[in-house]
């Protein structure tokens, strides 16, 4: 499994918000290296940013080696109409820089590109707006500031470590502060200056104050694109905020069906049934899962014809569908046309030229959740390997069991 490992954010850096937008191109100098993933499609684990009144820092990671590069423009200004822009040398993971010369209390554009050995670039931007410039924070004996708690930014330092279905993050403030965390492939909306979600995917909070907390955002869908954001509540009512984004790890599934055990064929007596099967992964029917008619009698092993079926990111659930068909009637007048299920999932037509029978059994599999007794990890994530048996009900037409197993791994 690969994992998206982010150290320790320096103090004050906050989360910024930068939806995916297409790969664009820019020249990477010499000296590049290239190692494992590229950013021909995501290469940006997460892109951190803390916004002053005149500047903005910025730290960056990928789980590719790049040049990174972070520029700010005016919002409706040309492609490339820089205010300021900073980049990294080649080959580097993480980054942190700062990009100046702004106003306070302004919405500008931030673009954030990661390019890869072979030129291959993943761009991201965002709005973000610069603070305002404090002027009613509380003052301390002598006009020095004190106890302004989360009046001003007392996020200091945040932390994100993807996984497949979630991510561990850890959070530190400047003063003892309630946390609320939430994550929704949405990006947030505002209400007055305040970030909100709509519904979000999942949230977490602290129980009490604190000004260090560790915690996990979970249920989530892998290889997706997550918003961010962080809340911080002072024992004053006294809020900071920060908002940004993360990526989760894509998830990669191979089906190995083993076969299947007939225990009725669906013909009476000793008579054997000519039985063949159609198969459906998440409502698509892989040509090389069908098994074509053969005789078969009660008690029989049938094996697929393909050994294993790779498949591409699939989300959470994955359901798996097999249905048998006896024909009855001769095979030169039987009507076995269509390339999908015949419906109901089970029923019979017992016309001349068209006797048939069918029985259709389906399965979900949680990827999420490990199968009691299987290879799985015991994480949430649910890597490694589930086992399966699908049957049919014991009044069925046909009964039979579908057995096999699904690799599970991330990247």
């Amino acid at each position: 499994m690969v994992r998206s490992t982010l150290a320790t954010v320096v103090a004050a850096i906050a989360v910024a918000t930068l939806p995916g937008s297409a790969p664009a191109s820019t020249p990477a100098g010499s000296g590049d290296l290239s190692n494992g993933p590229s950013c021909a499609v995501s290469c940006i684990t997460s892109a951190l940013i803390e916004p002053h009144t005149t500047a903005f820092g910025v730290s960056v990671r990928t789980d590719t080696p790049a040049r990174i590069f972070v520029g700010v423009s005016k919002l409706i200004a040309p492609e490339g109409s820089w205010i300021d822009s900073s980049r990294s040398g080649p080959g580097r993971t993480s980054w942190t820089g700062h990009v100046s010369g702004l106003q306070s209390d302004t919405l500008y554009k931030v673009t954030v590109s990661a390019t890869d050995s072979q030129s291959r670039t993943e761009r991201r931007s965002t709005f973000f707006r610069t603070r305002a410039v404090a002027t009613n924070l509380p003052q301390g004996p002598g006009d020095l500031q004190s106890n302004v708690g989360c009046s001003a930014q007392c996020i200091s330092a945040a932390r994100l470590d993807p996984e497949g279905t979630g991510t561990q993050l850890s959070v530190d403030t400047t003063v003892p502060a309630k946390l609320t965390i939430s994550a929704d492939r949405d990006a947030p909306g505002t209400i007055g200056n305040a970030p909100i979600f709509g519904t979000p995917e999942d949230t977490v909070s602290t129980t009490g104050f604190a000004t260090g907390w560790n915690g996990r955002l979970d249920r989530l869908v892998p290889g997706a694109t997550y918003h961010v954001i962080l809340r911080a509540i002072d024992a004053a009512g006294h809020v900071s905020y920060r908002q940004g984004i993360f990526r989760t790890d894509t998830r990669r599934a191979k089906l190995v069906p083993h076969g299947i055990r007939i225990y009725y064929d669906g013909d009476k007596g000793l008579n054997r049934g000519e039985l063949s099967f159609v198969t459906a992964l998440n409502d698509y029917h892989p040509a090389d899962m069908r098994i074509p008619e053969r005789t078969a009698a009660s008690g029989s092993w049938i094996a697929f014809p393909s050994e294993q079926v790779s498949l591409g990111a699939p989300a959470r659930e994955l359901r798996l569908a097999v249905q048998a068909r006896e024909r009855d009637n001769a095979a030169s007048c039987s009507n076995q046309r269509g390339s999908g299920f015949w419906e109901p999932d089970n029923g019979g037509v017992h016309e001349w030229c068209n006797k048939r029978t069918w029985v259709t059994v389906r399965g979900a599999i949680d990827l999420d959740a490990p199968v009691p007794g299987s290879d799985a990890s015991s994480t949430n994530t649910g890597e490694g390997r589930h086992e399966f048996e699908i049957m049919t009900s014991n009044n069925a037409g046909i009964r039979f069991v579908v057995f096999g197993h699904v690799d599970v791994r991330y990247e």
